[in-house]
């Protein structure tokens, strides 16, 4: 049941992003509502958090700090509409897009006005089309994400890069990472540090590359049938890939310093014996022959992955 003291609270559309929230979260709550700042309290008198409601012309902006223990934010929300469609700040969203659609690269040359000045000069690198392709999917798909579920305009988005060479966005404190393999693209957008990896299943000899695990992992692989150990050697790849990307320790970190158990209902990290904490993961099989692998701060929420249209992205962009 939801509490809400406010006597024009049936026609105040502050309320429907406020509602959303509390509804997903099926929790008991007092909220007071103070012109534009809204308090919510629990049923022992414990302050909670704070809106802050911004009214736009048509619409509200509606933010949302949960407190911990010592008053300290701990998890954010907002939402950009008065539709009740909420944007977590907190959350972390995915996207993959089939690239297959497009095999001429000549036919979506003009794209490349569309993106960094950075991505078109790597863009001009590549000698073969497929990469062309890829690489420019993989920022047009950014720019889409970052302007349909945050309302950034396409225009205003721009790119820098840190010390590392790892890029970041201008004047935003939103993460992103991009990864591709074959025919797929996919992104990752949210307010934390995140890394994603997604890769092709393929045939290879596994001596050769025995070197980037670690015993057990090696031990893992060989517990199974010859056939399907390529299948589990993409799995544990895309799994390492991941975590050094989101903590940006790729140049520096041996993959077989750290080693992932897949025996139980939740991937544990070890590293150094000690069991990590503060990451999750997520790792899925696509389509069949490929593996996606997701690493990201153990207390944000993950979106389930959204497939998008390449022609459709595109289309946003003439």
């Amino acid at each position: 049941m939801l509490i809400v003291h406010n006597r024009n609270r049936k026609n105040n559309p502050e309320n429907v992003g406020i509602d959303n929230f509390f509804l997903m979260r099926r929790k008991k709550y007092i909220i007071i509502l103070e012109k534009s700042v809204v308090i919510c309290y629990n049923n022992s008198n414990t302050k909670l958090g704070v809106f802050f409601v911004k009214k736009l012309k048509t619409s509200y902006i509606w933010l949302f700090c949960v407190y911990d223990n010592n008053g300290s934010v701990k998890t954010r929300f907002c939402s950009e509409k008065s539709d009740g469609r909420s944007k977590r700040i907190g959350m972390i969203y995915q996207g993959i897009v089939n690239v297959s659609a497009i095999n001429d690269f000549d036919n979506v040359k003009y794209l490349t006005d569309c993106v960094s000045v950075e991505r078109k000069n790597r863009i001009s690198k590549f000698l073969r089309d497929e990469d062309k392709i890829r690489s420019l999917a993989a920022e047009l798909l950014l720019r889409h994400m970052l302007s349909t579920i945050y309302g950034i305009s396409v225009a205003e988005i721009m790119f820098g890069a840190d010390k590392y060479g790892k890029p970041y966005l201008i004047g935003s404190e939103l993460k992103f990472n991009i990864t591709h393999s074959g025919d797929y693209v996919a992104c990752a957008v949210g307010d934390a540090d995140m890394g994603i990896d997604i890769e092709k299943i393929s045939r290879m000899e596994l001596p050769e590359v025995y070197s980037v695990f670690s015993g057990s992992e090696r031990e893992m692989i060989n517990a199974l049938p010859q056939d399907i150990q390529a299948d589990m050697f993409y799995r544990l790849w895309t799994l390492k890939e991941s975590y050094v990307k989101k903590t940006g320790d790729g140049l520096h970190c041996s993959f077989d310093s750290f080693s992932f158990d897949l025996t139980g209902d939740r991937i544990l990290l070890k590293n150094s014996k000690k069991t990590d904490s503060e990451n999750a993961f997520f790792n899925r099989k696509l389509f069949g022959r490929y593996w996606y692998s997701v690493c990201f701060p153990s207390d944000e929420r993950l979106e389930d992955i959204a497939e998008y249209d390449l022609l459709r992205v595109i289309d946003a962009f003439r």
